[in-house]
C-alpha cells in the first residue's frame, strides 16, 4: 500500500500545488518515480529551511537530495 494524500511543505507552507499542480499526490505502481523539483522559486531568502513531507495514510520512503548552485 502506497502513501496516500502526499503533500509538500515548505517552511510551513504547502507548495505541493505549485511543484506538482495538484493539491496532494497519488503515488501507484506507474507513479512512484524520481522527480526533479525546483523550489527556487518559493525560498524567500538565504537561511534555513525546513521542507517536510507528509502522508495522510501508509508507509514509505522518502530520499531527497539538495543542490546549492
Amino acid at each position: 500500500m502506497y502513501p496516500t494524500d502526499v503533500k509538500v511543505f515548505l517552511d510551513g507552507k504547502d507548495i505541493t500545488k505549485y511543484i506538482f499542480g495538484t493539491d496532494t499526490i497519488v503515488l501507484s505502481n506507474v507513479n512512484n518515480t524520481w522527480r526533479n523539483i525546483d523550489i527556487t522559486p518559493h525560498i524567500k531568502g538565504p537561511g534555513l529551511h525546513k521542507i517536510e513531507i507528509t502522508a495522510a495514510t501508509g508507509v514509505g520512503r522518502v530520499e531527497a537530495r539538495v543542490e546549492v548552485q
